[in-house]
């Protein structure tokens, strides 16, 4: 589950509680303005109800539902809103090196990745003009995620490493310099498929010893000498589930062998299996196994 910023009119932007890394903002206003905004980052952004302004090289952008705009990183851009409704929408921020780790798997061969797993191409400058969600597969994408997103709790039904990674690859796609039929494994040699799979392989051992809440997959990444972009497209690829549901599903799998054979409270299993807490334990044990652990333990449903 991603949890969304929500941009504060009332601070200046300097003073906003977020100003790095990859995320999610979710506006709703009346009336709005940020003048010279300078981020970092890239951004998407994404209207859903009413219409944003957005004043970019001199230029008038307004983005209304169901449209976004693309902005580069480093270009200062200015906002407003005026409206007798409230206008909705995403700001969404990728940072440069994780589009350059998803250049790089585009443009480099499979030995070349395995090589140089830390080289970082300079992606080229996004077109920035106005685009409906309903013209390629970044727009679909977005569409989707708004589809899993609950106002009240200010969540996206989604896992937030597999959000970045898939809207920086749909993002890239819009590139006309993006490599056709980019995306798969594009591994030819045997000696280089071997060597691949071997660190996969020792991705799944340390997935296997770490806590569900501190996963960090650019630390585990980085001890399989990969990128971690390379590490979540490749292991997804090969297990056919990312490294977070793996993990998640080692877990599940280990608490359900000791609440079978062991004699201990539930809420100690939670804990002993890496979970934070009884909810979350609970949570993802019901969704793998269709019902929840004190459930399973009384059997009075056979797991699945």
């Amino acid at each position: 589950m991603l949890q969304c910023n929500r941009f504060d009119s009332s601070l200046p932007i300097e003073a906003q509680p977020f100003k790095e890394g990859n995320r999610v903002t979710f506006s709703s206003f009346y009336d709005c303005e940020v003048v010279h905004y300078n981020a970092p980052t890239y951004s998407i952004k994404y209207v859903l109800q009413g219409t944003e302004h957005y004043f970019l090289h001199g230029k008038k952008f307004s983005v209304s539902a169901g449209n976004f705009l693309l902005v580069n990183n480093r270009h200062p851009i200015d906002f407003f809103i005026r409206s007798r409704k409230k206008v909705n929408g995403f700001c969404i921020h990728l940072e440069e090196g994780l589009l350059q780790e998803m250049y790089a798997q585009a443009i480099f061969s499979g030995e070349q990745l395995l090589d140089m797993p830390f080289e970082k191409p300079e992606v080229p400058p996004f077109e920035e003009i106005l685009y409906s969600d309903k013209e390629n597969k970044l727009g679909s994408f977005l569409r989707q995620m708004a589809g899993g997103f609950d106002a009240d709790s200010g969540t996206i039904a989604a896992e937030p490493a597999a959000l970045y990674h898939h809207l920086s690859q749909h993002l890239l796609q819009v590139q006309k310099s993006y490599p056709k039929g980019a995306g798969g494994l594009g591994i030819v040699k045997n000696s280089t498929r071997k060597e691949l799979f071997r660190r996969l392989e020792v991705a799944k051992e340390l997935l296997d010893v770490q806590d569900i809440e501190g996963l960090n997959i650019d630390s585990i990444a980085q001890q399989c000498a990969l990128s971690g972009s390379h590490l979540f497209r490749s292991f997804k690829k090969l297990y056919g589930i990312s490294p977070y549901q793996y993990q998640l599903q080692q877990k599940v799998k280990k608490a359900a062998l000791l609440l079978r054979t062991a004699t201990m409270p539930v809420t100690e299993v939670a804990l002993l299996c890496g979970f934070a807490d009884l909810a979350s334990f609970s949570k993802a044990f019901k969704k793998l196994n269709g019902q929840s652990p004190t459930s399973f333990l009384s059997g009075e449903f056979a797991c699945k």
